[in-house]
């Protein structure tokens, strides 16, 4: 078995203990069978909903679900500052534009979340970005939505 550039493995267990074991078992594995060494700066027993992965993370509570992370959230909150600065000189069409192209990408990604909480609480945080006048005309939200492909019913909900 060949690895190439970086691998990214998580594995959860019920409890902190089995977490301890599996984590000793596991690095042994790799470390005998593949000769890789096993980075223990970046190893670590967490629980699910404390550890961020591929911009997820788990909920708290008996029933887990994904949902999006807080680093994820904060970098597209910072990209839409980015993408809506009144000072980078383009028309409100090529804002529009440059902001349904990332967030269709975006949400093509995160979709995948399981809870729809985040992404009401980024949709008022966008209304209110545009409120406040960082973001360019009242109608942009609803430019965006029809330029994504969304109903005007499913805008207003979102």
């Amino acid at each position: 078995m060949r690895f190439s550039g970086a691998t990214h493995l998580q594995v959860y267990v019920r409890s902190e203990r089995a977490g301890q074991r599996v984590m000793e078992s596991v690095s042994d594995f790799i470390t005998r069978r593949f000769k890789l060494r096993v980075n223990a700066a970046k190893s670590k027993v967490a629980s699910a909903s404390a550890c961020e992965f591929l911009g997820f993370t788990f909920t708290h509570g008996q029933a887990r679900k994904r949902t999006i992370g807080p680093k994820a959230l904060c970098r597209l909150k910072d990209r839409i500052r980015e993408l809506t600065r009144r000072t980078r000189g383009t028309s409100i069409q090529q804002v529009v534009a440059n902001l349904a192209r990332y967030l269709r990408g975006w949400m093509a990604y995160f979709g995948f979340s399981e809870t729809v909480r985040p992404l009401e609480d980024l949709d008022s945080w966008i209304r209110r970005h545009q409120h406040q006048g960082h973001a360019y005309g009242g109608r942009a939200h609803m430019e965006i939505c029809s330029r994504v492909c969304m109903s005007s019913q499913e805008c207003r909900r979102v």
